[in-house]
């Protein structure tokens, strides 16, 4: 998503403004792009029309908290994001 913003903000900055932008809306945790992407093609589908819809909230917390999450390295602040941190912990297998 923060790609796509990225590309239709590109023609409305320029020079040091537009690389700022970029690098700030990129700033992503790669390890949480290896751990969702994956999931998002291969298992997203199979969740219920509920889960989607919880994963898509949890797209808007902040990257750290979401991989710490996925880790079971802390606990999700919402007890209602726990069915769908399980379902990507178990399509990566992260529970064996």
């Amino acid at each position: 998503a923060a790609r796509q913003v990225a590309v239709m903000l590109a023609p409305t900055v320029h020079g040091k403004q537009h690389m700022a932008l970029i690098s700030a809306l990129l700033n992503n945790l790669l390890e949480l792009d290896l751990l969702l992407s994956p999931f998002v093609d291969d298992g997203f589908a199979q969740m219920s029309a509920e889960l989607r819809a919880m994963y898509r909230e949890l797209l808007f917390q902040d990257d750290q908290d979401l991989l710490e999450w996925v880790m079971a390295r802390s606990d999700t602040p919402e007890l209602r994001w726990q069915p769908v941190i399980a379902e990507i912990r178990r399509f990566h297998q992260l529970d064996v």
